[in-house]
C-alpha cells in the first residue's frame, strides 16, 4: 500500500508546473517549489516507514542500492553533492548558499530534494511504472504547450504558458521532447504512439515559439550528435533498403548547406518572420542579449581566477546562490547600455556552476 502511495506521489510531480501561487511575491517559484518539496518529503517518510514494516520491500531497495552505489554516474552525482556542500560550508553568503533564495528555490537544500527525488525514482519505480510516469508528464507536458499556442496566437511575442519565463518554458520543453520519444518507442498502443508523435511535433514548435536561442541551438547540436552517431554506428541498420549510415550522411549535408545559406541571408526579411528563427539571426554585435551574455562571461571568468580571488574560490567556488556577490564585486557598467537588469545567473550553466561551485 505505501509503495502504490509513493508511486502516486512520483507521478502527480507531472502536476508541478501548474502550481501557481498568485498571492506570494515569487508565484511561479513559490508554488512549484513548495508542492514538489511537499511531495518529496511524504515520499521520504513513506519510504523510512516501509523499510521497518515490508520486509520484501527492504531487500528489494537494499539489492538494487547495491548495484547503484557502483553505477559511475551515481558515484559523479554524489560527489557533485559532496563538493556543493563543501562549497556551502565556506560559501561568503551561507545563508543563501544553504537555503537558496525565494525568487531560485536552489541552493543545498533545493540539491538534496531533487537528489532524493532521482534516488526514490530509481529505487521505486518498475518498468511499467515508468511508463507510466513518462504518459504522466507527456499529458502535462501536452498541456502546457497547447497554453503557449494559444499565447502566441493571442499576440504574446514570446509566450511562458505557466511558467512566467520563456526560458525556464523552453527547458522543460526539452524534458517533454524526451517524454515523447521515450513513450513513442516504448508503447505498441496505436493511440498513445500518434499521441507522443503529435506532440514531439507540438513540443519543438513550442521550444521555436519561446524562442530561446540557447534551447533551439541544443537542439540544433542534439540533432547533430545523433547524426554522426547514425554514420558511425548506422551502416547495419536499414529501413526500406537503406542504412541508416547512408541516411545520417545525406541529411547531415542537408543540414550543413541549409546552415551555409541561412547564415549568408541572415539579415533576410523571410527569417525574420519565423518564430525562434528570428532571434537567431539577430545574434551578433549589434545584439544587446548577447552583448549582456559576452559582459556576464567575461565577469565570471574574472571571479574564479584563481590570481584575484585566491585557490579556494577557484576550486570550491563562491557558494551555491553566491553568484550575485561575485557579479557586484566585479560588475561592468557597460551591461547597463544594452540591458538595465541586475543579474543573479551568469547565463552559462557551465560558468554558473563554475562561480558558485568551483572548478571540482
Amino acid at each position: 500500500m505505501m509503495t502504490k502511495l509513493m508511486k502516486i506521489c512520483l507521478y502527480l510531480l507531472a502536476l508541478v508546473p501548474f502550481m501557481v501561487a498568485k498571492n506570494t511575491i515569487f508565484p511561479y517559484a513559490t508554488g512549484e517549489s513548495l508542492f514538489a518539496r511537499g511531495l518529496i518529503t511524504i515520499i521520504s517518510i513513506l519510504f523510512v516507514i516501509n523499510l521497518f514494516i515490508e520486509k520484501d520491500f527492504k531487500e528489494r531497495i537494499i539489492s538494487r542500492a547495491k548495484i547503484l552505489i557502483k553505477n559511475p554516474l551515481v558515484i559523479s552525482v554524489g560527489a557533485f553533492l559532496f563538493i556543493s556542500l563543501i562549497g556551502t560550508i565556506f560559501a561568503i553568503n551561507k545563508y543563501n548558499a544553504f537555503w537558496g533564495t525565494i525568487e531560485r528555490a536552489e541552493g543545498f537544500v533545493g540539491l538534496a530534494y531533487y537528489s532524493l527525488l532521482t534516488f526514490f525514482a530509481v529505487l521505486i519505480l518498475e518498468k511499467d511504472d515508468w511508463s507510466l510516469f513518462f504518459k504522466f508528464n507527456l499529458v502535462a507536458s501536452f498541456v502546457i504547450t497547447s497554453r503557449e499556442m494559444f499565447q502566441f496566437f493571442s499576440g504574446i511575442d514570446r509566450p511562458s504558458s505557466f511558467f512566467d519565463n520563456p526560458t525556464f518554458l523552453s527547458g522543460y520543453l526539452l524534458f517533454s521532447v524526451f517524454c515523447a520519444l521515450v513513450v513513442l518507442s516504448e508503447n505498441k498502443s496505436r493511440f498513445w504512439r500518434n499521441f507522443s508523435a503529435f506532440s514531439l511535433f507540438l513540443f519543438f514548435m513550442g521550444i521555436l515559439f519561446a524562442q530561446t536561442r540557447s534551447t533551439i541551438a541544443g537542439v540544433l547540436f542534439g540533432f547533430i550528435t545523433v547524426l554522426i552517431y547514425g554514420i558511425i554506428k548506422g551502416s547495419n541498420i536499414h529501413y526500406k533498403k537503406v542504412s541508416l549510415r547512408k541516411a545520417s550522411t545525406v541529411i547531415l549535408c542537408i543540414f550543413f548547406i541549409s546552415s551555409i545559406l541561412f547564415i549568408s541571408t541572415k539579415n533576410s526579411e523571410v527569417w525574420q518572420k519565423i518564430p525562434g528563427v528570428g532571434r537567431v539571426a539577430k545574434i551578433g554585435q549589434d545584439d544587446s542579449t548577447t552583448q549582456t551574455r559576452i559582459i556576464a562571461s567575461k565577469l565570471s571568468l574574472q571571479a574564479i581566477n584563481p590570481v584575484d580571488n585566491g585557490i579556494k574560490k577557484f576550486l570550491i567556488g563562491w557558494g551555491p546562490e553566491n553568484f550575485s556577490l561575485a557579479y557586484g564585486k566585479y560588475f561592468n557598467p557597460e551591461q547597463f547600455k544594452y540591458e538595465m537588469r541586475w543579474f543573479d545567473r551568469s547565463h552559462n550553466k557551465l560558468l554558473d556552476v563554475f562561480v558558485m561551485t568551483g572548478l571540482l
